[in-house]
């Protein structure tokens, strides 16, 4: 009689391991199931909860009843805010892709907006064209206009947004080509023409405030306290030159607590 070899011990862990894989996804499949029965973590990310679908009374209720289920359960299954922020950050923190369309990430943790076309504006993919030219240069010239009637000075601000003071922070693939950006076509017509418009570009005041300190928030797009500060100085500074006076109050007077 021959006895069976003992197991080895590797092999024994391996299946510890290949038991607790399997407890592991049994469990993670089962979440939002048990969530939901347990009513778990129902909060929605946007809005109220869709209802749970009433009981149909005719046969335009029975067609409606699979998307409103649809959108019951995707509103209402079991730790959907937990899982949804997983999510999100393992695909940002891991992969390095955004899990919005809406963002883009950047290099040191920076986010920026992709809506509403502004990758395209800060690449200088699309040069304006002389038409558009002529119609930005016919609207700015009306408002002048229809505000010296008035007896208002009119002051047309450009506020750059955080793409073009940051641009460094985006990868190597969406920095801007050798194309001029719309902004300095506009300002070079309005110069090239001898408009009458009165233009603040905010730009260089903004490039040089950031070489301090932060003036744009790293995860939203919109500057912080230490950037709307230059635009409200550089505004001030503007409008007395024009002949209005404004007294702009100074960092001495002002405290900043964070530039985040």
């Amino acid at each position: 009689m021959t006895k069976n070899p003992s197991q080895p011990p590797h092999e024994s862990n391996h299946r510890v391991l290949d038991l607790l894989m399997a407890v592991i996804f049994v469990a993670g499949i089962n979440l939002p199931l048990l969530g939901t029965i347990f009513k778990i973590n129902l909060t929605p990310i946007y809005g109220r909860l869709a209802p749970a679908p009433k009981m149909p009374s005719n046969h335009r209720d029975i067609v409606r009843i699979p998307g409103l289920f649809k959108a019951y359960y995707s509103d209402n299954f079991g730790f959907r805010g937990l899982l949804i922020n997983i999510h999100g950050q393992l695909m940002f923190d891991f992969f390095k892709v955004s899990p919005s369309r809406q963002v883009q990430p950047g290099n040191n943790s920076w986010l920026f907006l992709t809506s509403e076309g502004t990758l395209d504006d800060w690449r200088k993919l699309y040069p304006f064209d002389d038409k558009e030219l002529d119609a930005w240069q016919t609207m700015l010239e009306a408002r002048h206009q229809f505000c010296r009637e008035l007896g208002i000075p009119y002051l047309f601000v450009i506020a750059p947004n955080k793409h073009t003071i940051y641009g460094k922070e985006l990868p190597a693939h969406l920095q801007p080509t050798d194309n001029p950006s719309r902004l300095d076509q506009l300002i070079a017509r309005l110069k090239a023409t001898n408009s009458p418009v009165q233009i603040l570009d905010l730009r260089e005041a903004l490039r040089n405030g950031s070489q301090k300190n932060r003036t744009y928030h790293r995860t939203d797009t919109h500057w912080n306290a230490l950037g709307a500060y230059i635009g409200y100085t550089q505004i001030a500074k503007k409008l007395n030159q024009l002949g209005i006076p404004v007294s702009a109050s100074t960092l001495d007077q002002i405290t900043i607590t964070q530039c985040l």
